[in-house]
């Protein structure tokens, strides 16, 4: 079944999200990524992009991860869930992005 939801819709599921992960294997997906980022007022969330959208070279605080590389991809996901400086780096470098 086919289902089409309206932007409030979608803006209301990104808010309640605690991460969005695009995982493309080539350039797409740009604009839910950015959508995600818009819907958030909160500064919360945490957004997973593929080195291979162009958003990636746009949205550098996201967590920049390779898919094909799934050990890479785990180790971001589990960085989703870490407390802010939790993993050892400085609050300068918490928000840091990763490429692979």
């Amino acid at each position: 079944m086919v289902s089409h939801y309206e932007q409030d819709e979608v803006f209301k599921l990104f808010r309640a999200a605690v991460a969005c992960i695009v995982s493309s294997l080539h350039d797409g997906m740009n604009l839910v990524a950015k959508e995600f980022v818009a819907a958030r007022d909160d500064n919360a969330g945490v957004l997973v992009l593929s080195s291979f959208t162009g958003a990636s070279r746009e949205m550098q605080e996201a967590l920049i991860v390779n898919p094909y590389d799934t050990e890479g991809l785990a180790s971001a996901m589990n960085r989703m869930t870490m407390p802010r400086g939790a993993d050892g780096a400085d609050e300068a470098d918490a928000g840091a992005h990763q490429r692979e």
